[in-house]
């Protein structure tokens, strides 16, 4: 609910429901997902996230404002997760097949972290990271940077020579000139507009956003 750039974004409304409850419709259309976990913080201006999740019957877990790495790290081992699929509360869009090519992708030959976005193959805000509980617990041993803490799995990147890294490529790339992602009150306006203009009962795809975006603003 802090974000600087547009207060509150998550639970702004977009075709009637909050950004949050697109983004957790989205991530549970999943078919590798076993769990949805909604990850906040224990601020009290964070507390309408946890009412809604429970409103849902979402499991949701309060941490660390800052340090977004204890938040996972603590969350894993509340949940029992042994590998974790991270996508983030400003991707309404994110596609479910895009979550599962990425999942594949890391279970095909076993890795500490696979994603879509080291190189960005898809649009920004249909970002999917996966990481062993293993590795993350030895980010939260040895990351001290707080910007690294903040972002989770920049530290991975920093140092590619610490870690087993595969990357799910994509067969469109061109998309990757496409943003989706809500950062700015501009950027949330296209997701409203997007989101009137796609379907509401389901789980949209990344070739669906593409073409209402196309439709609405390219032709």
């Amino acid at each position: 609910m802090s974000s600087s750039r547009l207060p509150g974004k998550v639970m702004r409304k977009l075709n009637g429901k909050p950004m949050l409850h697109h983004v957790i419709n989205q991530a549970q259309g999943s078919q590798h997902v076993d769990t949805v976990v909604v990850l906040t913080s224990t601020r009290s201006e964070d507390d309408p996230i946890e009412e809604y999740c429970h409103t849902l019957n979402v499991s949701v877990f309060s941490g660390s404002l800052h340090d977004v790495l204890k938040r996972f790290d603590d969350a894993a081992e509340i949940f029992h997760a042994d590998v974790i699929v991270r996508v983030t509360a400003d991707c309404p869009f994110v596609d479910p097949s895009e979550i599962d090519k990425v999942v594949q992708c890391y279970f095909s030959d076993p890795v500490d972290y696979c994603s879509n976005v080291y190189p960005r193959t898809v649009p920004d805000g249909m970002d999917v990271e996966v990481v062993s509980r293993n590795c993350l617990s030895r980010l939260q041993q040895i990351v001290t940077s707080d910007s690294d803490r903040e972002h989770v799995t920049s530290y991975i990147h920093q140092h590619p020579e610490l870690f087993t890294i595969s990357h799910e490529p994509s067969v469109h790339p061109g998309l990757s000139i496409y943003k989706f992602s809500v950062d700015t009150y501009n950027d949330f306006v296209v997701a409203e507009v997007l989101s009137k203009e796609l379907p509401s009962d389901k789980p949209v795809h990344m070739d669906q956003v593409v073409e209402v975006f196309w439709d609405r603003w390219m032709t």
